[in-house]
């Protein structure tokens, strides 16, 4: 399996004849010379470094408010505030009720959503 696109095209490369202008070219400038330059830094990389986080953050803005209704961390966690998700400035509220102690008992579901 490796023998056919592996080993056989570079054996090929190995026998092939030389090229007459081969050794009047001289070899290539070192010095200064970086694999990624300023320019493809300014032009390629800065742009993607700060567009990149901004499409996948306001993707996934988009998926949370379109499935909740909410993009603010306060409104997606359960809240003890009563009324609160009647009137739609919540998500959840913690599900139970106070007895006549002012302890807190709980529903059998965890959190009353919309």
């Amino acid at each position: 399996h490796l023998v056919v696109p592996h080993i056989l095209p570079p054996l090929s490369l190995a026998f092939e004849k030389p090229e007459p202008y081969l050794m009047n070219v001289p070899p290539r400038e070192t010095k200064g010379d970086i694999l990624v330059s300023r320019i493809m830094w300014l032009y390629r990389w800065v742009p993607f470094i700060i567009c990149f986080p901004c499409v996948v953050i306001s993707c996934l803005a988009l998926g949370v408010w379109s499935s909740t209704g909410f993009i603010r961390a306060n409104a997606l966690i359960g809240s003890s505030r009563i009324t609160r998700v009647q009137e739609g400035l919540v998500a959840c509220e913690y599900a139970g009720f106070l007895n006549a102690e002012r302890r807190f008992i709980d529903d059998l579901a965890p959190f009353h959503c919309r």
